[in-house]
């Protein structure tokens, strides 16, 4: 019995280990005091820390759901930044803030000047594709071809949109993290040498 207990524990310990990977810490994405310590906590120069939460900030503000942190992880290999700190960054869009960040980047996309999207009637072709069953999508003159067509109409301005927050986003997330890495990292050297120094 004392042997089915001990494995029973080795085994919960097992698991717990291996359930999130080392120098993770559990982040929500409304633990914002949390997601901050993990960002600043990084083992990194302060300067690959706020390039990468830069990216992953600009990269945020992108229409492209599924790719965000996909890119974020890409674009810090190819210039240097913490990928950790890019894709952390990029949870800024989600769920819950996934809407607001659409609506406001594509008002914003359509003031700067890209096209409005087609208006979609609610008789003819439009409805047709829309009550078609989407086995019958591809053979239907305006299925995919206009869900591709009224698609773009709309992505386009997010991208413009997105495009301008994503660099303010980007320009105040550098600054900001980059003070704050260092600062954290700087108390954290002194507090080292006080232990080893007492």
């Amino acid at each position: 019995m004392a042997t089915l207990d001990a494995s029973l524990r080795d085994i919960g310990q097992k698991r717990r280990s291996l359930s999130r990977p080392r120098g993770w810490r559990r982040v929500t994405c409304l633990d914002w005091k949390s997601w901050a310590r993990t960002i600043v906590s990084i083992r990194a120069t302060p300067r690959q820390v706020a390039l990468g939460v830069a990216l992953g900030s600009f990269i945020a503000f992108s229409p492209l759901i599924g790719l965000q942190t996909l890119l974020a992880a890409l674009f810090a290999t190819l210039i240097g930044a913490s990928k950790k700190a890019a894709m952390l960054a990029v949870w800024i869009s989600n769920p819950l803030t996934m809407g607001p960040i659409f609506a406001v980047t594509y008002q914003l996309g359509l003031i700067l000047g890209s096209p409005e999207p087609a208006a979609a009637s609610t008789t003819g072709p439009v409805l047709a594709a829309a009550e078609t069953p989407m086995a019958t999508l591809a053979t239907n003159p305006y299925g995919f071809e206009w869900l591709l067509h009224a698609g773009w109409g709309y992505i386009l301005p997010m991208l413009l949109g997105g495009a301008a927050v994503g660099l303010v986003a980007a320009f105040l997330a550098y600054r900001l993290t980059h003070r704050g890495v260092l600062a954290y990292q700087v108390a954290l050297a002194r507090r080292q040498r006080a232990r080893a120094n007492p």
